[in-house]
């Protein structure tokens, strides 16, 4: 359940991040146009680009743990062989999980906190971009959770490594 609800936020996430990359560069060649063609900047696009970017961190981070893409120190890892290195990625896996998680909890009570004050150029709550922070870290936690599941049934032959395989086939 965890690997198919991992699967299909993976697709939503990868499509989301495509949105958010063409509504940034829009935004800015918008800011670009105004500034340099026309010779009146507007006041909401540069504002409006940062909020994306934290989003498009976040979300954009969680594509790349469920992908195992993200920058790791493994030298350790692949001195280890047979089940030990097995456990090693399991646990790793599992406290980049649960580190998420916490940063999914932290950043949506500061999103509660600031959820009243306003920004300047685009008169929203300052929660929205903070959500980017709760919904990536959300989406992490998950994909670090099916990513040690698929390690854990790779370590018992018997289970076969279905999950592994299928995923491999998704991306």
């Amino acid at each position: 359940m965890v690997r198919q609800a991992a699967f299909w936020l993976d697709r939503i996430a990868r499509w989301l991040c495509a949105a958010i990359l063409a509504t940034m560069c829009g935004v800015i060649l918008l800011q670009v146009f105004c500034r340099y063609v026309l010779r009146n900047a507007l006041v909401w696009p540069e504002e409006l680009a940062i909020f994306l970017l934290v989003w498009l961190a976040f979300v954009g981070g969680a594509v790349a743990v469920g992908q195992r893409s993200h920058v790791a120190l493994d030298w350790f890892v692949s001195h280890l062989r047979g089940p030990v290195a097995g456990a090693v990625g399991v646990l790793g896996d599992l406290i980049v999980a649960g580190l998420s998680f916490l940063l999914a909890v932290k950043g949506g009570q500061i999103a509660w906190m600031v959820r009243r004050e306003v920004s300047d150029a685009l008169g929203i709550s300052l929660a929205w971009p903070r959500l980017g922070l709760v919904v990536g870290s959300l989406l992490m936690g998950i994909q670090a959770l099916a990513n040690a599941l698929d390690r854990a049934r790779g370590m018992f032959p018997a289970g076969g490594n279905a999950c592994a395989q299928n995923r491999g086939a998704a991306s």
